[in-house]
């Protein structure tokens, strides 16, 4: 081969080479942070063939991610206990679909083993489970993704527990935000204060005195910053869940603070 054509052999490589690089590039730019749902919903008898025994049902709508940062943001969904299995916590890492089918599989091996022995003793007995999840996500300000799941489930007690999980992702890097990301630090005081004052315009108190003997609400504990929040487009709304600072009559509290308001105590 002469110079000239491999000079021109040479350049023609480069350009293929380049123009892949490019295409491999826009393929990574077109890639965006989806969600979908892993569900699950039957009813499994407690004495298999015999449909008039009881009965577990299980209803699960669990939303996960697909695509850029999609396994960290998964990887915290799994970690937050919306599905309470031991075996989630140890060995290979899970997708959200794989672990949705290891949590079914020892939930119902669970109901057997607790309730079996029990309803062949005693058949007049309380054997009907239920477990129950739903979630939900919403965008806030800038990469904010929020997402929200509740967990309902009820093993044949008085009444059934409701657990409600609620987490703020980054959209660029997949990581949950913290309360320490957002505000400065030392203004702890002052942010509760503004907490409080807005529990207290919930209820019509004028102060959290009144709204203790008004409503129960921290009539047992001292006010504190709720763990819970959602960062939303011009606010952020702090959480406390049915019974945690009042009684279960006062339902999920919710302090919804505009940005404006606490600007000086954000980063």
């Amino acid at each position: 081969m002469n110079k000239k054509l491999f000079v021109l052999a040479a350049a023609a490589l480069l350009g293929v080479s380049v123009s892949c690089n490019r295409a491999k590039k826009a393929d990574k730019m077109a890639e965006t942070l989806t969600f979908q749902s892993a569900k699950f919903d039957t009813i499994v008898n407690l004495v298999k063939d015999d449909a008039n025994s009881p009965k577990s049902t299980i209803n699960i709508d669990l939303i996960y991610a697909t695509g850029p940062n999609a396994s960290q943001i998964n990887e915290e969904i799994l970690k937050s206990g919306i599905l309470p299995s031991e075996d989630l916590k140890r060995g290979e890492k899970k997708t959200v679909p794989r672990a949705l089918e290891i949590f079914v599989k020892n939930y119902v091996k669970g109901y057997k083993e607790d309730c079996l022995k029990a309803y062949k003793e005693d058949p007049e007995g309380v054997y009907e489970y239920e477990f129950k999840v739903t979630s939900q996500i919403s965008y806030g300000r800038d990469s904010v993704i929020n997402y929200r799941a509740t967990q309902e489930a009820f093993c044949g007690g008085a009444h059934g527990n409701t657990a409600t999980f609620v987490m703020n992702f980054d959209k660029n890097t997949g990581h949950i935000i913290t309360k320490n990301d957002i505000f400065k630090d030392g203004t702890d005081e002052k942010l509760l204060n503004i907490i409080v004052d807005k529990v207290c315009k919930h209820f019509n108190a004028t102060d959290i005195d009144d709204l203790a003997e008004k409503e129960g609400v921290f009539e047992m504990d001292e006010p504190f910053i709720p763990t819970l929040f959602s960062l939303g487009t011009n606010d952020i709304t702090f959480i406390y869940l049915e019974g945690e600072v009042g009684p279960y009559s006062a339902s999920e509290i919710r302090a919804v603070i505009p940005f404006d308001e606490i600007k000086d105590l954000m980063k």
